[in-house]
């Protein structure tokens, strides 16, 4: 019987009574970057392979997924996302409760990204709050490999990327000082800061993410730190490199929704599919004038619905791209919109003007005429050439956004 794939924070807090009833991180430069803080566990199709447990922050979404392909047919990932340092209240008790529902080979793990601000460690506590969360690990998970992961760097958020000069100091003093424990306690370290610091031109831009070419190459040493213990072979360990170094453009493909509000309007997140990101930017300006949605689209259509909260009255522009993050520009398909609680118009781009576009759409995207679900219009767009529509939001009344979406530009996604 499989996992569920992913299970909330807060819905363990209900099953297991260990955890606070919401994950919550105050810095908005600190959001998961990806669906948010959780226990993902692994799809169980195979029992009998080896488990590997993941505890990181929000780099963890970024590289998890990767390091599951590539050890596909060798090991179970799950995966600990969470917003927590070493010296949180209860840390002792979340470890137990999420160790303690399989039979671990490895874990790999990290907090580094939550704990550089003052106070959150009293004098001399970070090293002896870092060595009680190993022996914790290690009481909670007997017999496996314990791997500690050092922090990535901090960088600035304008290009030429550099390294913030306020908070990188601290990351480096941490990771030294978690290097030190670990040598004490015989723990091997995968030093994913050296990794990355050669590789600032990847960063993301907002202090703390990274850009996916990034992610390839924390996925390609975190896999290499597992081989041992996993007991890969020669031949198996390339093969997980290959699948990394051969990822087809379409494994990244995204779908982008961008809302902007005209004047006073303002709005946030509120809820949607469980592999959907809504987030306020922090490079977005006032905060609630901006909402970006994104999520994951393969070759097959996919239902997306996501709602958010206005909570100032006003006028948005509601936009759907494409993603221009991966080598080769892709192409995201939409068709079948509707839009509750404000008004859409030609959500079906069933009616076109004379030169053949979609009425109501301000559009640079293409439009395929029956291409749709139900023989009906789709239209394409990419990075740089979406399609929009003014509505008026009213603060207090949920809006829902309902929609398809797949990859556009391949033949096979038909």
């Amino acid at each position: 019987m499989n996992h569920l794939k992913s299970i909330s924070l807060a819905f363990l807090s209900l099953c297991l009574g260990g955890f606070p009833a919401v994950a919550q991180e105050s810095d908005p430069r600190l959001h998961p970057n990806g669906p948010g803080w959780r226990i993902d566990k692994a799809d169980t199709e195979n029992p009998g392979l080896p488990r590997v447990m993941l505890i990181g922050d929000s780099i963890c979404n970024g590289y998890m997924n990767i390091v599951r392909r590539a050890l596909r047919d060798y090991a179970e990932v799950d995966a600990w996302v969470q917003p927590y340092h070493q010296a949180y209240g209860g840390l002792d008790k979340m470890v137990h409760e999420v160790l303690s529902t399989d039979q671990y080979t490895v874990v790999h793990f990290n907090m580094g990204l939550h704990g550089w601000r003052k106070g959150q460690f009293k004098d001399g506590e970070f090293k002896p709050a870092t060595a009680k969360l190993v022996e914790n690990i290690r009481k909670n998970a007997p017999g496996a490999t314990v791997i500690w992961a050092g922090s990535t760097p901090v960088t600035t958020q304008t290009q030429p990327f550099g390294l913030d000069p306020d908070i990188n100091p601290i990351i480096v003093e941490q990771n030294q000082m978690a290097a030190e424990v670990m040598r004490d306690m015989g723990v091997p370290v995968n030093d994913l800061y050296t990794l990355l610091v050669s590789h600032l031109d990847m960063a993301a831009g907002d202090q703390f993410h990274w850009r996916d070419p990034a992610y390839d190459i924390l996925a390609k040493k975190i896999v290499s730190s597992l081989a041992a213990p996993l007991k890969l072979s020669e031949a198996q360990l390339a093969a997980a490199f290959k699948r990394i170094d051969e990822e087809p453009d379409w494994f990244r493909a995204k779908f982008r929704i961008n809302i902007r509000s005209f004047g006073d309007a303002r709005m946030e997140y509120q809820s949607g599919d469980k592999d959907l990101r809504g987030e306020w930017p922090v490079w977005a300006g006032t905060k609630g004038g901006y909402l970006l949605v994104m999520g994951p689209i393969t070759r097959k259509w996919r239902s997306v619905t996501f709602t958010f909260l206005p909570t100032v009255s006003g006028k948005v522009s509601i936009a759907f791209v494409g993603d221009s993050t991966p080598p080769k520009e892709l192409w995201s398909a939409y068709c079948g919109i509707s839009v509750q609680g404000a008004e859409l118009l030609n959500g079906d781009f069933s009616q076109l003007d004379p030169a053949g576009r979609p009425l109501h759409w301000d559009s640079r995207g293409k439009l395929e005429a029956g291409k749709g679900l139900d023989g009906k219009n789709l239209v394409m767009a990419s990075g740089t050439a979406g399609f929009s529509q003014d509505i008026h939001i009213e603060a207090g009344k949920p809006v829902t956004v309902t929609f398809h979406s797949k990859i556009g530009n391949y033949p096979e996604s038909n």
